[in-house]
């Protein structure tokens, strides 16, 4: 199959409000919009810049210039060949990678008439996802919550990391607002010790939290697995693991929950080997996005569908935040996401 073009525009995403995690706040989402065409069919991705992988708009521009100049006007055999090809071209730039085997999948599936997820061997089903919460004082953050859930989501993740005794208070708030039916997850972004870490899940651990990620720094892999073993909550690592051979070492060493975002780990066809690993080493995934369009979010709620028996939450809200998006908003029904064919399904807009 040969990689006819590959077309770049950078979209320009003002957030609804200043989102806020543990480790910094955005205003705006900028995403790079790829546009491939394989062997006359046309598909669309988009690569995020993001602090967990160290890119940045200008870099993801240049990655993207260097992979159209190797790729485009040659023959590829395939996801497995074009992902080889474009780690021979780049050793890192794992999102830039990601918006290029997102757009090529798309071009393939669309191909083939197919949803994406049947085209990756899956079925074509909803997925419940959650909507994230940023850090806020805590009637705030109640009144986010009791909107959400008035908004029709299912499962809130709420974003802690800062003072424990806040975190903990907006925690049990948020409980008690939303009633035991909707789902809360958590999401430290690496803002704690170990020892805080563990005080903090202790105190949550009667409020039906399904699981607590990322409690501390990424490089602390032994913290991590000695909380996990620890921990009466399921300790989930995502900013942790970057790569399969990340997944590996977690699941080694007794990480058994893993988050995993296609542009962390350089899309479809690498997300695919991590959820294959996970089959057979009784892993449980979480698919989650950085700061995407619905472009991107349209792939991962494919792979979330076609991997539905290894993947168990997704955390796919980000469209949900933005004022305007380079697409039209996918389709959220009863808390849960809705993937169309053929390919990805997203429709995009001028």
């Amino acid at each position: 199959m040969k990689i006819e073009s590959i077309e770049l525009r950078l979209l320009e995403l003002p957030r609804r409000e200043r989102f806020v995690i543990a480790t910094g706040s955005s205003d705006v989402v900028r995403n790079w919009l790829v546009k491939v065409t394989v062997d006359g069919s046309t598909g669309h991705g988009c690569a995020a810049p993001n602090s967990v992988t160290r890119e940045t708009a200008e870099g993801i521009e240049t990655s993207l210039l260097r992979l159209r100049d190797r790729l485009q006007g040659h023959e590829v055999d395939g996801p497995t060949d074009l992902s080889r090809r474009m780690d021979e071209a780049l050793s890192r730039a794992s999102a830039a990678k990601a918006g290029l085997d997102l757009a090529f999948h798309d071009a393939l599936a669309r191909g083939k008439g197919q949803p994406l997820a049947e085209f990756l061997g899956g079925k074509c089903g909803p997925v419940l996802t959650d909507m994230t919460i940023g850090i806020m004082p805590l009637k705030e953050t109640v009144e986010k919550a009791r909107a959400n859930v008035s908004n029709g989501f299912k499962a809130l993740k709420l974003k802690v990391g800062t003072s424990m005794k806040d975190d903990v208070a907006r925690v049990l708030a948020v409980r008690a607002t939303i009633g035991e039916s909707v789902a809360l997850r958590i999401d430290a972004n690496q803002g704690y010790s170990e020892r805080k870490a563990l005080r903090f899940i202790e105190a949550i651990k009667g409020a039906g939290v399904e699981l607590v990620e990322q409690p501390v720094k990424a490089a602390w892999w032994n913290p991590m697995a000695r909380i996990s073993a620890a921990s009466p909550i399921p300790v989930m690592a995502d900013e942790t693991v970057r790569s399969f051979e990340d997944v590996e070492r977690a699941f080694d060493l007794g990480i058994s929950h893993i988050n995993v975002k296609l542009a962390k780990c350089g899309g479809i066809h690498q997300a695919q080997r991590i959820a294959e690993l996970a089959r057979e080493r009784g892993g449980k995934i979480m698919v989650g996005c950085m700061g995407e369009s619905g472009i991107s979010l349209a792939g991962a709620l494919h792979f979330a569908s076609a991997y539905s028996d290894v993947v168990r939450w997704a955390d796919l809200d980000s469209q949900f935040m933005l004022v305007r998006d380079g697409c039209r908003p996918l389709d959220f029904r009863d808390g849960m996401l809705w993937p169309k064919g053929p390919g990805n399904g997203a429709e995009l807009q001028s």
